[in-house]
């Protein structure tokens, strides 16, 4: 792999990464609005959004799906379980194992999505 591919690859991980740090500077704040019953649905879409910007940065296909979607999957329950001990120590939030549960399955939501579109676009793109 030479050095512009490897620097392209990594640039992938671009959007990831900011959407991460969008994630985390939201965690700081105290709720300005009680969500109640729809926490779990907000954490469901804001993990599979990362989801899908993690598989698009391990450029997830039907080649590497299975290395790709464990890179995935590794890196976002990473960053969601440091997302929910980061709250632990912000005034107003909590650790919650539930909201860590559900960032690990919009993550997998994320990867399916992603995927699936993928494989859409390849298939159009054939004909």
């Amino acid at each position: 792999m030479d050095v512009n591919t490897k620097i392209k690859s990594y640039l992938r991980l671009v959007p990831a990464g900011l959407y991460s740090g969008l994630i985390w500077y939201i965690s700081s704040m105290e709720l300005p609005i009680k969500v109640g019953s729809y926490d779990k649905t907000l954490h469901l879409l804001e993990y599979a959004g990362l989801g899908l910007l993690l598989a698009y940065g391990f450029n997830l296909n039907k080649k590497n799906f299975d290395t790709a979607a464990k890179q995935t999957l590794l890196f976002g329950i990473i960053i969601g379980i440091s997302d929910e001990v980061h709250q632990y120590f912000v005034p107003g939030r909590s650790f919650d194992i539930l909201d860590f549960f559900t960032d690990s399955v919009g993550i997998s939501g994320g990867i399916l999505i992603f995927f699936t579109l993928v494989n859409i676009l390849s298939f159009f793109k054939q004909k």
